[in-house]
């Protein structure tokens, strides 16, 4: 969804990573009684996508409220996002289909290669031996 420019935000549901360091201005902010704050994650260092210094908000304005300098700009949020995973880009989740496939052509090349090998191996040994 697309980046939110406007001053005051106009009333919606949205989504932002806050810097730690301006933490303490958006949690002032979402005190105003127009601001709902329907999820917070704080990473832990543990989500490879956000810094351990991140936090990730969805929340909602009832009213046009003004935007607070120095913590970037939120992004409207649609009603599938429910948690910063749904707005991150990521490759699409494999499935055991696609796993099944994986393995039976890798195993498929492996034993390709290892023909040629074998094959390769013979006809040495069979020149070797007409040699002789």
């Amino acid at each position: 969804m697309p980046m939110v420019r406007k001053n005051p935000l106009p009333p919606g549901r949205y989504w932002i990573f806050i810097q730690k360091a301006s933490l303490d201005i958006f949690e002032q902010w979402i005190r105003s009684p127009s601001v709902t704050v329907e999820k917070r994650e704080d990473s832990g260092g543990f989500w490879p996508f956000i810094s351990p210094n991140e936090s990730w908000f969805l929340f909602e304005i009832s009213l046009p409220t003004p935007w607070p300098r120095g913590v970037g700009f939120p992004n409207a949020a649609d009603p599938s996002t429910h948690q910063a995973t749904d707005v991150v880009d990521r490759p699409p989740p494999v499935t055991a289909k696609q796993i099944a496939k994986d393995i039976v052509e890798t195993a498929s090349e492996a034993a390709k290669g290892a023909m040629t090998g074998t094959a390769i191996v013979a006809i040495i040994v069979i020149l070797m031996m007409r040699r002789n």
